[in-house]
């Protein structure tokens, strides 16, 4: 699943909520911010949801390319 939508309109509480209803799944979250992945990683593991992979989007790209640095 994918989610694209402006600022204030759920996003987060919609990926809470199917990670909640999928538990067989694992979730990548992808935010724009060290503090937003901070704040998003406490969430999700306080609700027992530690298969939500929060990560940044540079974090990912980084990841991704590893062998080009």
């Amino acid at each position: 699943m994918r989610v694209v939508a402006v600022a204030g309109a759920g996003k987060s509480t919609a990926l809470l909520e199917f990670a909640r209803l999928h538990p067989n799944l694992r979730v990548l979250y992808v935010v724009f911010n060290c503090s937003v992945q901070r704040d998003q990683t406490l969430k999700y593991h306080r609700e027992g949801l530690d298969r939500v992979h929060v990560t940044t989007i540079d974090a990912l790209a980084y990841h991704g390319t590893m062998d080009l640095h």
